[in-house]
């Protein structure tokens, strides 16, 4: 049973996440910063959204270590 709170579940963790910059990746990225991961990597096919999401992240939970990277994990 995990008895952390939830605002802290992510203390100290890293995570890199597909498709973060909409929609369900976006969600979880942000729910990420906000219970204390300690760094992210958000990755996705578009440029522009992901600086843009990257930036709101970082606006939003004051989260420094983020960084985007361009990568299409679909099967082609």
């Amino acid at each position: 049973m995990n008895t952390e709170t939830p605002s802290r579940r992510h203390r100290d963790t890293r995570a890199v996440i597909t498709g973060g910059t909409q929609g369900l990746g976006l969600a979880v990225a942000k729910r990420c910063a906000e219970e204390g991961c300690r760094a992210l990597v958000l990755s996705d096919v578009h440029e522009r959204r992901l600086a843009e999401a990257v930036a709101s992240i970082r606006a939003e939970t004051g989260l420094e270590q983020i960084h985007g990277q361009l990568c299409d994990v679909s099967k082609q």
